[in-house]
């Protein structure tokens, strides 16, 4: 089962609430989401919300260019 990724709208963009899951799940099913929906997403600025997870600054990169890669 994937892991829930919840999307929320904000005044100026979107909050992405990622769950605690095993990070390459949780990316995955993020670009997924991201992926479903281009008319919803595109252009969108996002926030994440990412709890008590600590990313590092490979991932956070690597998250950026797959979500930039997505027009968001």
């Amino acid at each position: 089962m994937p892991p829930d990724i919840a999307v929320k709208g904000l005044q100026d963009g979107l909050l992405i609430t990622l769950p605690g899951d095993r990070w390459a799940d949780v990316e995955a099913a993020l670009i997924e989401k991201l992926g479903q929906d281009d008319s919803f997403f595109k252009g969108a600025r996002v926030a994440l919300q990412l709890g008590s997870r600590t990313l590092q600054a490979a991932d956070l990169g690597r998250l950026r260019d797959l979500v930039g890669d997505k027009d968001v």
